[in-house]
Parts: C-alpha cells; sequence; structure tokens
C-alpha cells in the first residue's frame, strides 16, 4: 500500500482548490468526545476550523512539507490546506497499534505514517496541542521522575518488574496492599480504580492476585496509592481547575489550592504538555502525583467540570498560544 505523501516541489497549488489561512485544525477519531465538543464550540464561536481524522489522513491526503524553512500544504482532495499559516491544532493521537517486528506491507505503511505524522506536527511552527513525544513511549512518573518532583510533586515508592515474587513482595511491604497497577508504558485514561484499564488501583488478596497474573510475561509498573482523597487536575495552557470524584465516580469540580495548581502547570510545560490532566492523591495536604497523561478524558466529568475545561481548550486554540 503507498502512501500519498510527497516531496516538495515548488509548484503553486491548482487555483481552483481553497487555500485556508490561520485556521484551527482538530486531529481526533472521530469517537473522541473531547474534539469534537471542541470541534462544536470552536464552529458556534465563527472560528475557521477542520475536524480531519487522524487514523485515515495521510492515507486519503497528499502531504507536501518542507522542514526548513517550515512550509508545505495538505492535499485534501477538494481543498489545501496551508499548513505553516495553521493558527493551532489539537492533536488528539496515539501511537500506531502495529507489531514493530512484523514484516508486512501493511505494517510497514502503518509505520510509515505514523513517522509522517510525528514529524509534521512536531514541525508545525504554530501551536500543537499537544505534540507528539516520539522518544518518551514511558509514563512521564516512570521516565522523568526527577522532572515531578522539581515542580513541588511527590512521588510514591515505584516498582517495574517481571518477578512475581518481587511483585507480589513490593505490594505487600512498600504498599500495603494498595496499588496503581499498569504496564510502563501505559496512555489512555487515568486509573479510576473500577476496572482493569490500562492503569488499575488494586487492593487486598484480591489486588495481590491480579498482580501476580499481569506481572507474566510483560512487565509491570507497581506504585503504592497514598492515603488521601484523590483529585485530577485539569492543566490547559497557564491554567488549572480541579476535579473530585463524587459517589458516582463522576468528576465534580473542587476548589484548587493555588500551590497545587501551580505545580501542576510547572509539571506539564515542562513536559511539553499545553494540555493535560494530573492525577494526584493529597496525603496529609501534601500532593503525590500518581500519573500525567496528555490525552485526557471527559467520559467521567460532570458536565460544568467538562464545560469549563472545553471553553478554556477552545480560547487557547483560538488565540494560538502555549509551547
Amino acid at each position: 500500500m503507498d502512501l500519498p505523501i510527497h516531496l516538495p516541489t515548488g509548484r503553486r497549488h491548482p487555483r481552483h482548490y481553497l487555500l485556508w489561512n490561520r485556521m484551527i485544525a482538530i486531529l481526533a477519531d472521530p469517537d473522541d468526545r473531547l474534539a469534537r465538543l471542541a470541534h462544536e464550540r470552536l464552529l458556534s464561536h465563527g472560528e475557521d476550523v477542520e475536524f480531519l481524522d487522524a487514523a485515515t489522513l495521510l492515507r486519503g491526503a497528499g502531504l507536501s512539507w518542507s522542514l526548513t524553512p517550515p512550509e508545505g500544504f495538505l492535499d485534501l482532495g477538494t481543498s489545501v490546506l496551508e499548513l505553516a499559516s495553521l493558527r493551532s491544532v489539537l492533536a488528539r493521537t496515539t501511537p500506531a497499534s502495529v507489531d514493530v517486528e512484523a514484516d508486512d506491507d501493511e505494517t510497514y505503511s502503518e509505520l510509515e505514517a505514523w513517522a509522517a505524522m510525528l514529524g509534521l506536527l512536531s514541525g508545525l511552527p504554530g501551536l500543537v496541542v499537544n505534540r507528539p513525544l516520539p522518544l518518551d513511549t514511558h509514563r512521564p512518573i516512570l521516565a522523568r521522575p526527577r522532572t515531578v518532583v522539581d515542580c513541588g510533586l511527590k512521588l510514591a515508592p515505584t516498582l517495574v518488574t517481571s518477578d512475581p515474587e518481587a511483585a507480589a513482595r513490593f505490594f505487600a511491604e512498600e504498599c500495603h496492599n494498595q496499588a496503581i497497577v499498569g504496564a510502563p508504558t501505559a496512555a489512555g485514561p487515568p486509573p479510576s480504580g473500577d476496572g482493569p484499564g490500562p492503569l488499575s488501583a488494586l487492593s487486598g488478596s484480591q489486588g495481590a492476585e491480579e498482580i501476580s497474573a499481569r506481572v507474566q510475561p510483560s512487565p509491570v509498573a507497581i506504585q503504592a496509592l497514598p492515603y488521601g482523597p484523590r483529585l485530577t487536575v485539569l492543566v490547559v495552557g497557564d491554567g488549572a481547575r480541579a476535579g473530585a470524584p463524587d459517589a458516582d465516580g463522576a468528576l465534580r469540580p473542587v476548589d484548587l489550592g493555588p500551590a497545587v495548581g501551580a505545580a501542576c502547570v510547572a509539571l506539564a510545560r515542562a513536559l511539553g504538555l499545553s494540555f493535560a490532566a494530573v492525577e494526584l492523591v493529597l496525603e496529609r495536604d501534601e500532593p503525590t502525583c500518581l500519573d500525567v497523561t496528555g490525552l485526557p478524558q471527559v467520559h467521567r466529568w460532570s458536565r460544568d467540570l467538562e464545560d469549563a475545561v472545553v471553553s478554556a481548550l477552545c480560547l487557547l486554540l483560538a488565540n494560538g498560544d502555549g509551547p
């Protein structure tokens, strides 16, 4: 399968194509609720915004892109998107889920498309929320723990292992039978504690049994879960707002102390994230960081929190400000 990716030739775009200038692009899965909400909100405010399917974009469009100087276009067939003049991009993208050891043409094309996407989003001169980080495949608390601590947040005892005995011993002795467990490369929604997702909160004898089952054959990351109220801090640009789970598990807006908010904003900025969710436990009023993700999910947010975050995100995209 050939990818329609073309080297820059200097040729002018066909005159019948519509050239978008200062537009906002949203690159996401069509079922991504947050991306759809942002798209609808921006349209309702009269912004020029285009929703692009991240999974199929480079299969059905022609890309011409030069890094020095950054210029080029995306040929969508009926119109042309001037890439260097985009005001901002909301990139809700994840790495291709393919077997990198496979040698078939389809897998190779998938990896080529993802590499092209990485290069494009990394090279765009405007605001990209968030630029993919191709080298940091591990969770930030594992890949850059010093950054988390330097920003004013604590880290709980953590072990990455594929040894069942070491995992059981750490869970009992260091975690006191209560931990966050997941793959070291886990990406996705923050831990909710109510299911076997990428990151799960486990406790007691049942938690010990599940950890033993998960350890083989792949390594797992086991992080002690301190006792204290849980808090999700949602960072958008230079601002932060917090949500705490209610009895039904939905995140409701709560007051956020300025010091904790500033630490979360500093952490997101240090990780190159304009939009992030920082999972915390307030242990004796001191924030311990459980996880950081650049792909916050809205499926368990209350309507008030959802509306506030989407509004802040749309303002960020409209202004074109940020790292």
